[in-house]
């Protein structure tokens, strides 16, 4: 049996901002798209009629809608499935509370077992999204099912939005190992994907006046898995856009 206790440790979200609404320009040095961030943030910011956005010739079929309490103060999380025959594509959908306090992995817990997608179309590919606590829960989703091998995990891709750190130094190693296609768009005036705070390098050299870089040694501590594809001055569509693949690996702080 599984056991996210020997794998990380989940702190608790925060807080929460606002979907931020607009996608950029496609990538050079990864495999971020920006066609399918487009379509996956539509998916994430929740309303199922988003479905009219989608190519007509993809022919995208909602499966199953599932809302339940999923923490001690009785917040909500919500999620679903869309799948499509003609691309051989499944995706699962998180949509999280806006309320304070609430835990990550209960969450998960509580609503995963009603998205039942595990045996669909073997062959299909996989895709998790979500925004804020729904892009956490899409990565511990992601993660459990590549660890408990549901599906191969080159079938599986992920893409979240504003996703605070869900995992240690740790949880983040063993995701990157698994889980290749994995991008969390990041705005730079949104301060959720900030929190809960990393371990600083304290043996950084680097300027005095700037931030230090989060420290992949503290494997304990909060530390974000993925490749950050960040935005430094908008998400207008066609902004810039930096895909951090330097290092820390997680962390990118060229």
């Amino acid at each position: 049996v599984f056991s996210w206790k020997r794998h990380m440790r989940l702190p608790h979200i925060v807080t929460y901002f606002e979907l931020v609404v607009a996608l950029p320009f496609l990538g050079k040095k990864t495999e971020y798209d920006e066609s399918t961030a487009r379509k996956l943030l539509n998916m994430a910011a929740g309303a199922y009629v988003v479905f009219r956005a989608f190519p007509a010739h993809e022919e995208y079929v909602l499966l199953s809608v599932s809302k339940k309490a999923c923490d001690d103060f009785g917040n909500n999380c919500e999620g679903y499935i869309a799948v499509s025959n003609v691309t051989k594509e499944i995706v699962i959908v998180f949509r999280g509370t806006r309320t304070k306090g609430q835990l990550f992995l209960q969450g998960l817990n509580s609503i995963l077992p009603r998205l039942k997608f595990f045996d669909m179309g073997k062959d299909y590919e996989i895709v998790f999204t979500g925004h804020s606590l729904g892009g956490a829960l899409a990565t511990l989703a992601a993660a459990r099912t590549a660890k408990q091998g549901l599906r191969a995990n080159e079938k599986i891709t992920v893409y979240t939005y504003g996703e605070p750190r869900v995992g240690d130094a740790l949880f983040a190693t063993n995701y990157d190992s698994m889980i290749k296609d994995s991008y969390r768009v990041v705005f730079r005036r949104d301060i959720v994907p900030h929190l809960p705070a990393c371990a600083k390098n304290k043996s950084w050299l680097g300027d005095s006046e700037t931030s230090r870089p989060c420290d992949v040694n503290a494997v304990n501590e909060p530390y974000h898995q993925g490749t950050e594809i960040w935005y430094p001055d908008s998400m207008e569509p066609g902004s810039h856009y930096i895909e951090c693949t330097g290092d820390p690996r997680g962390e990118d702080f060229t």
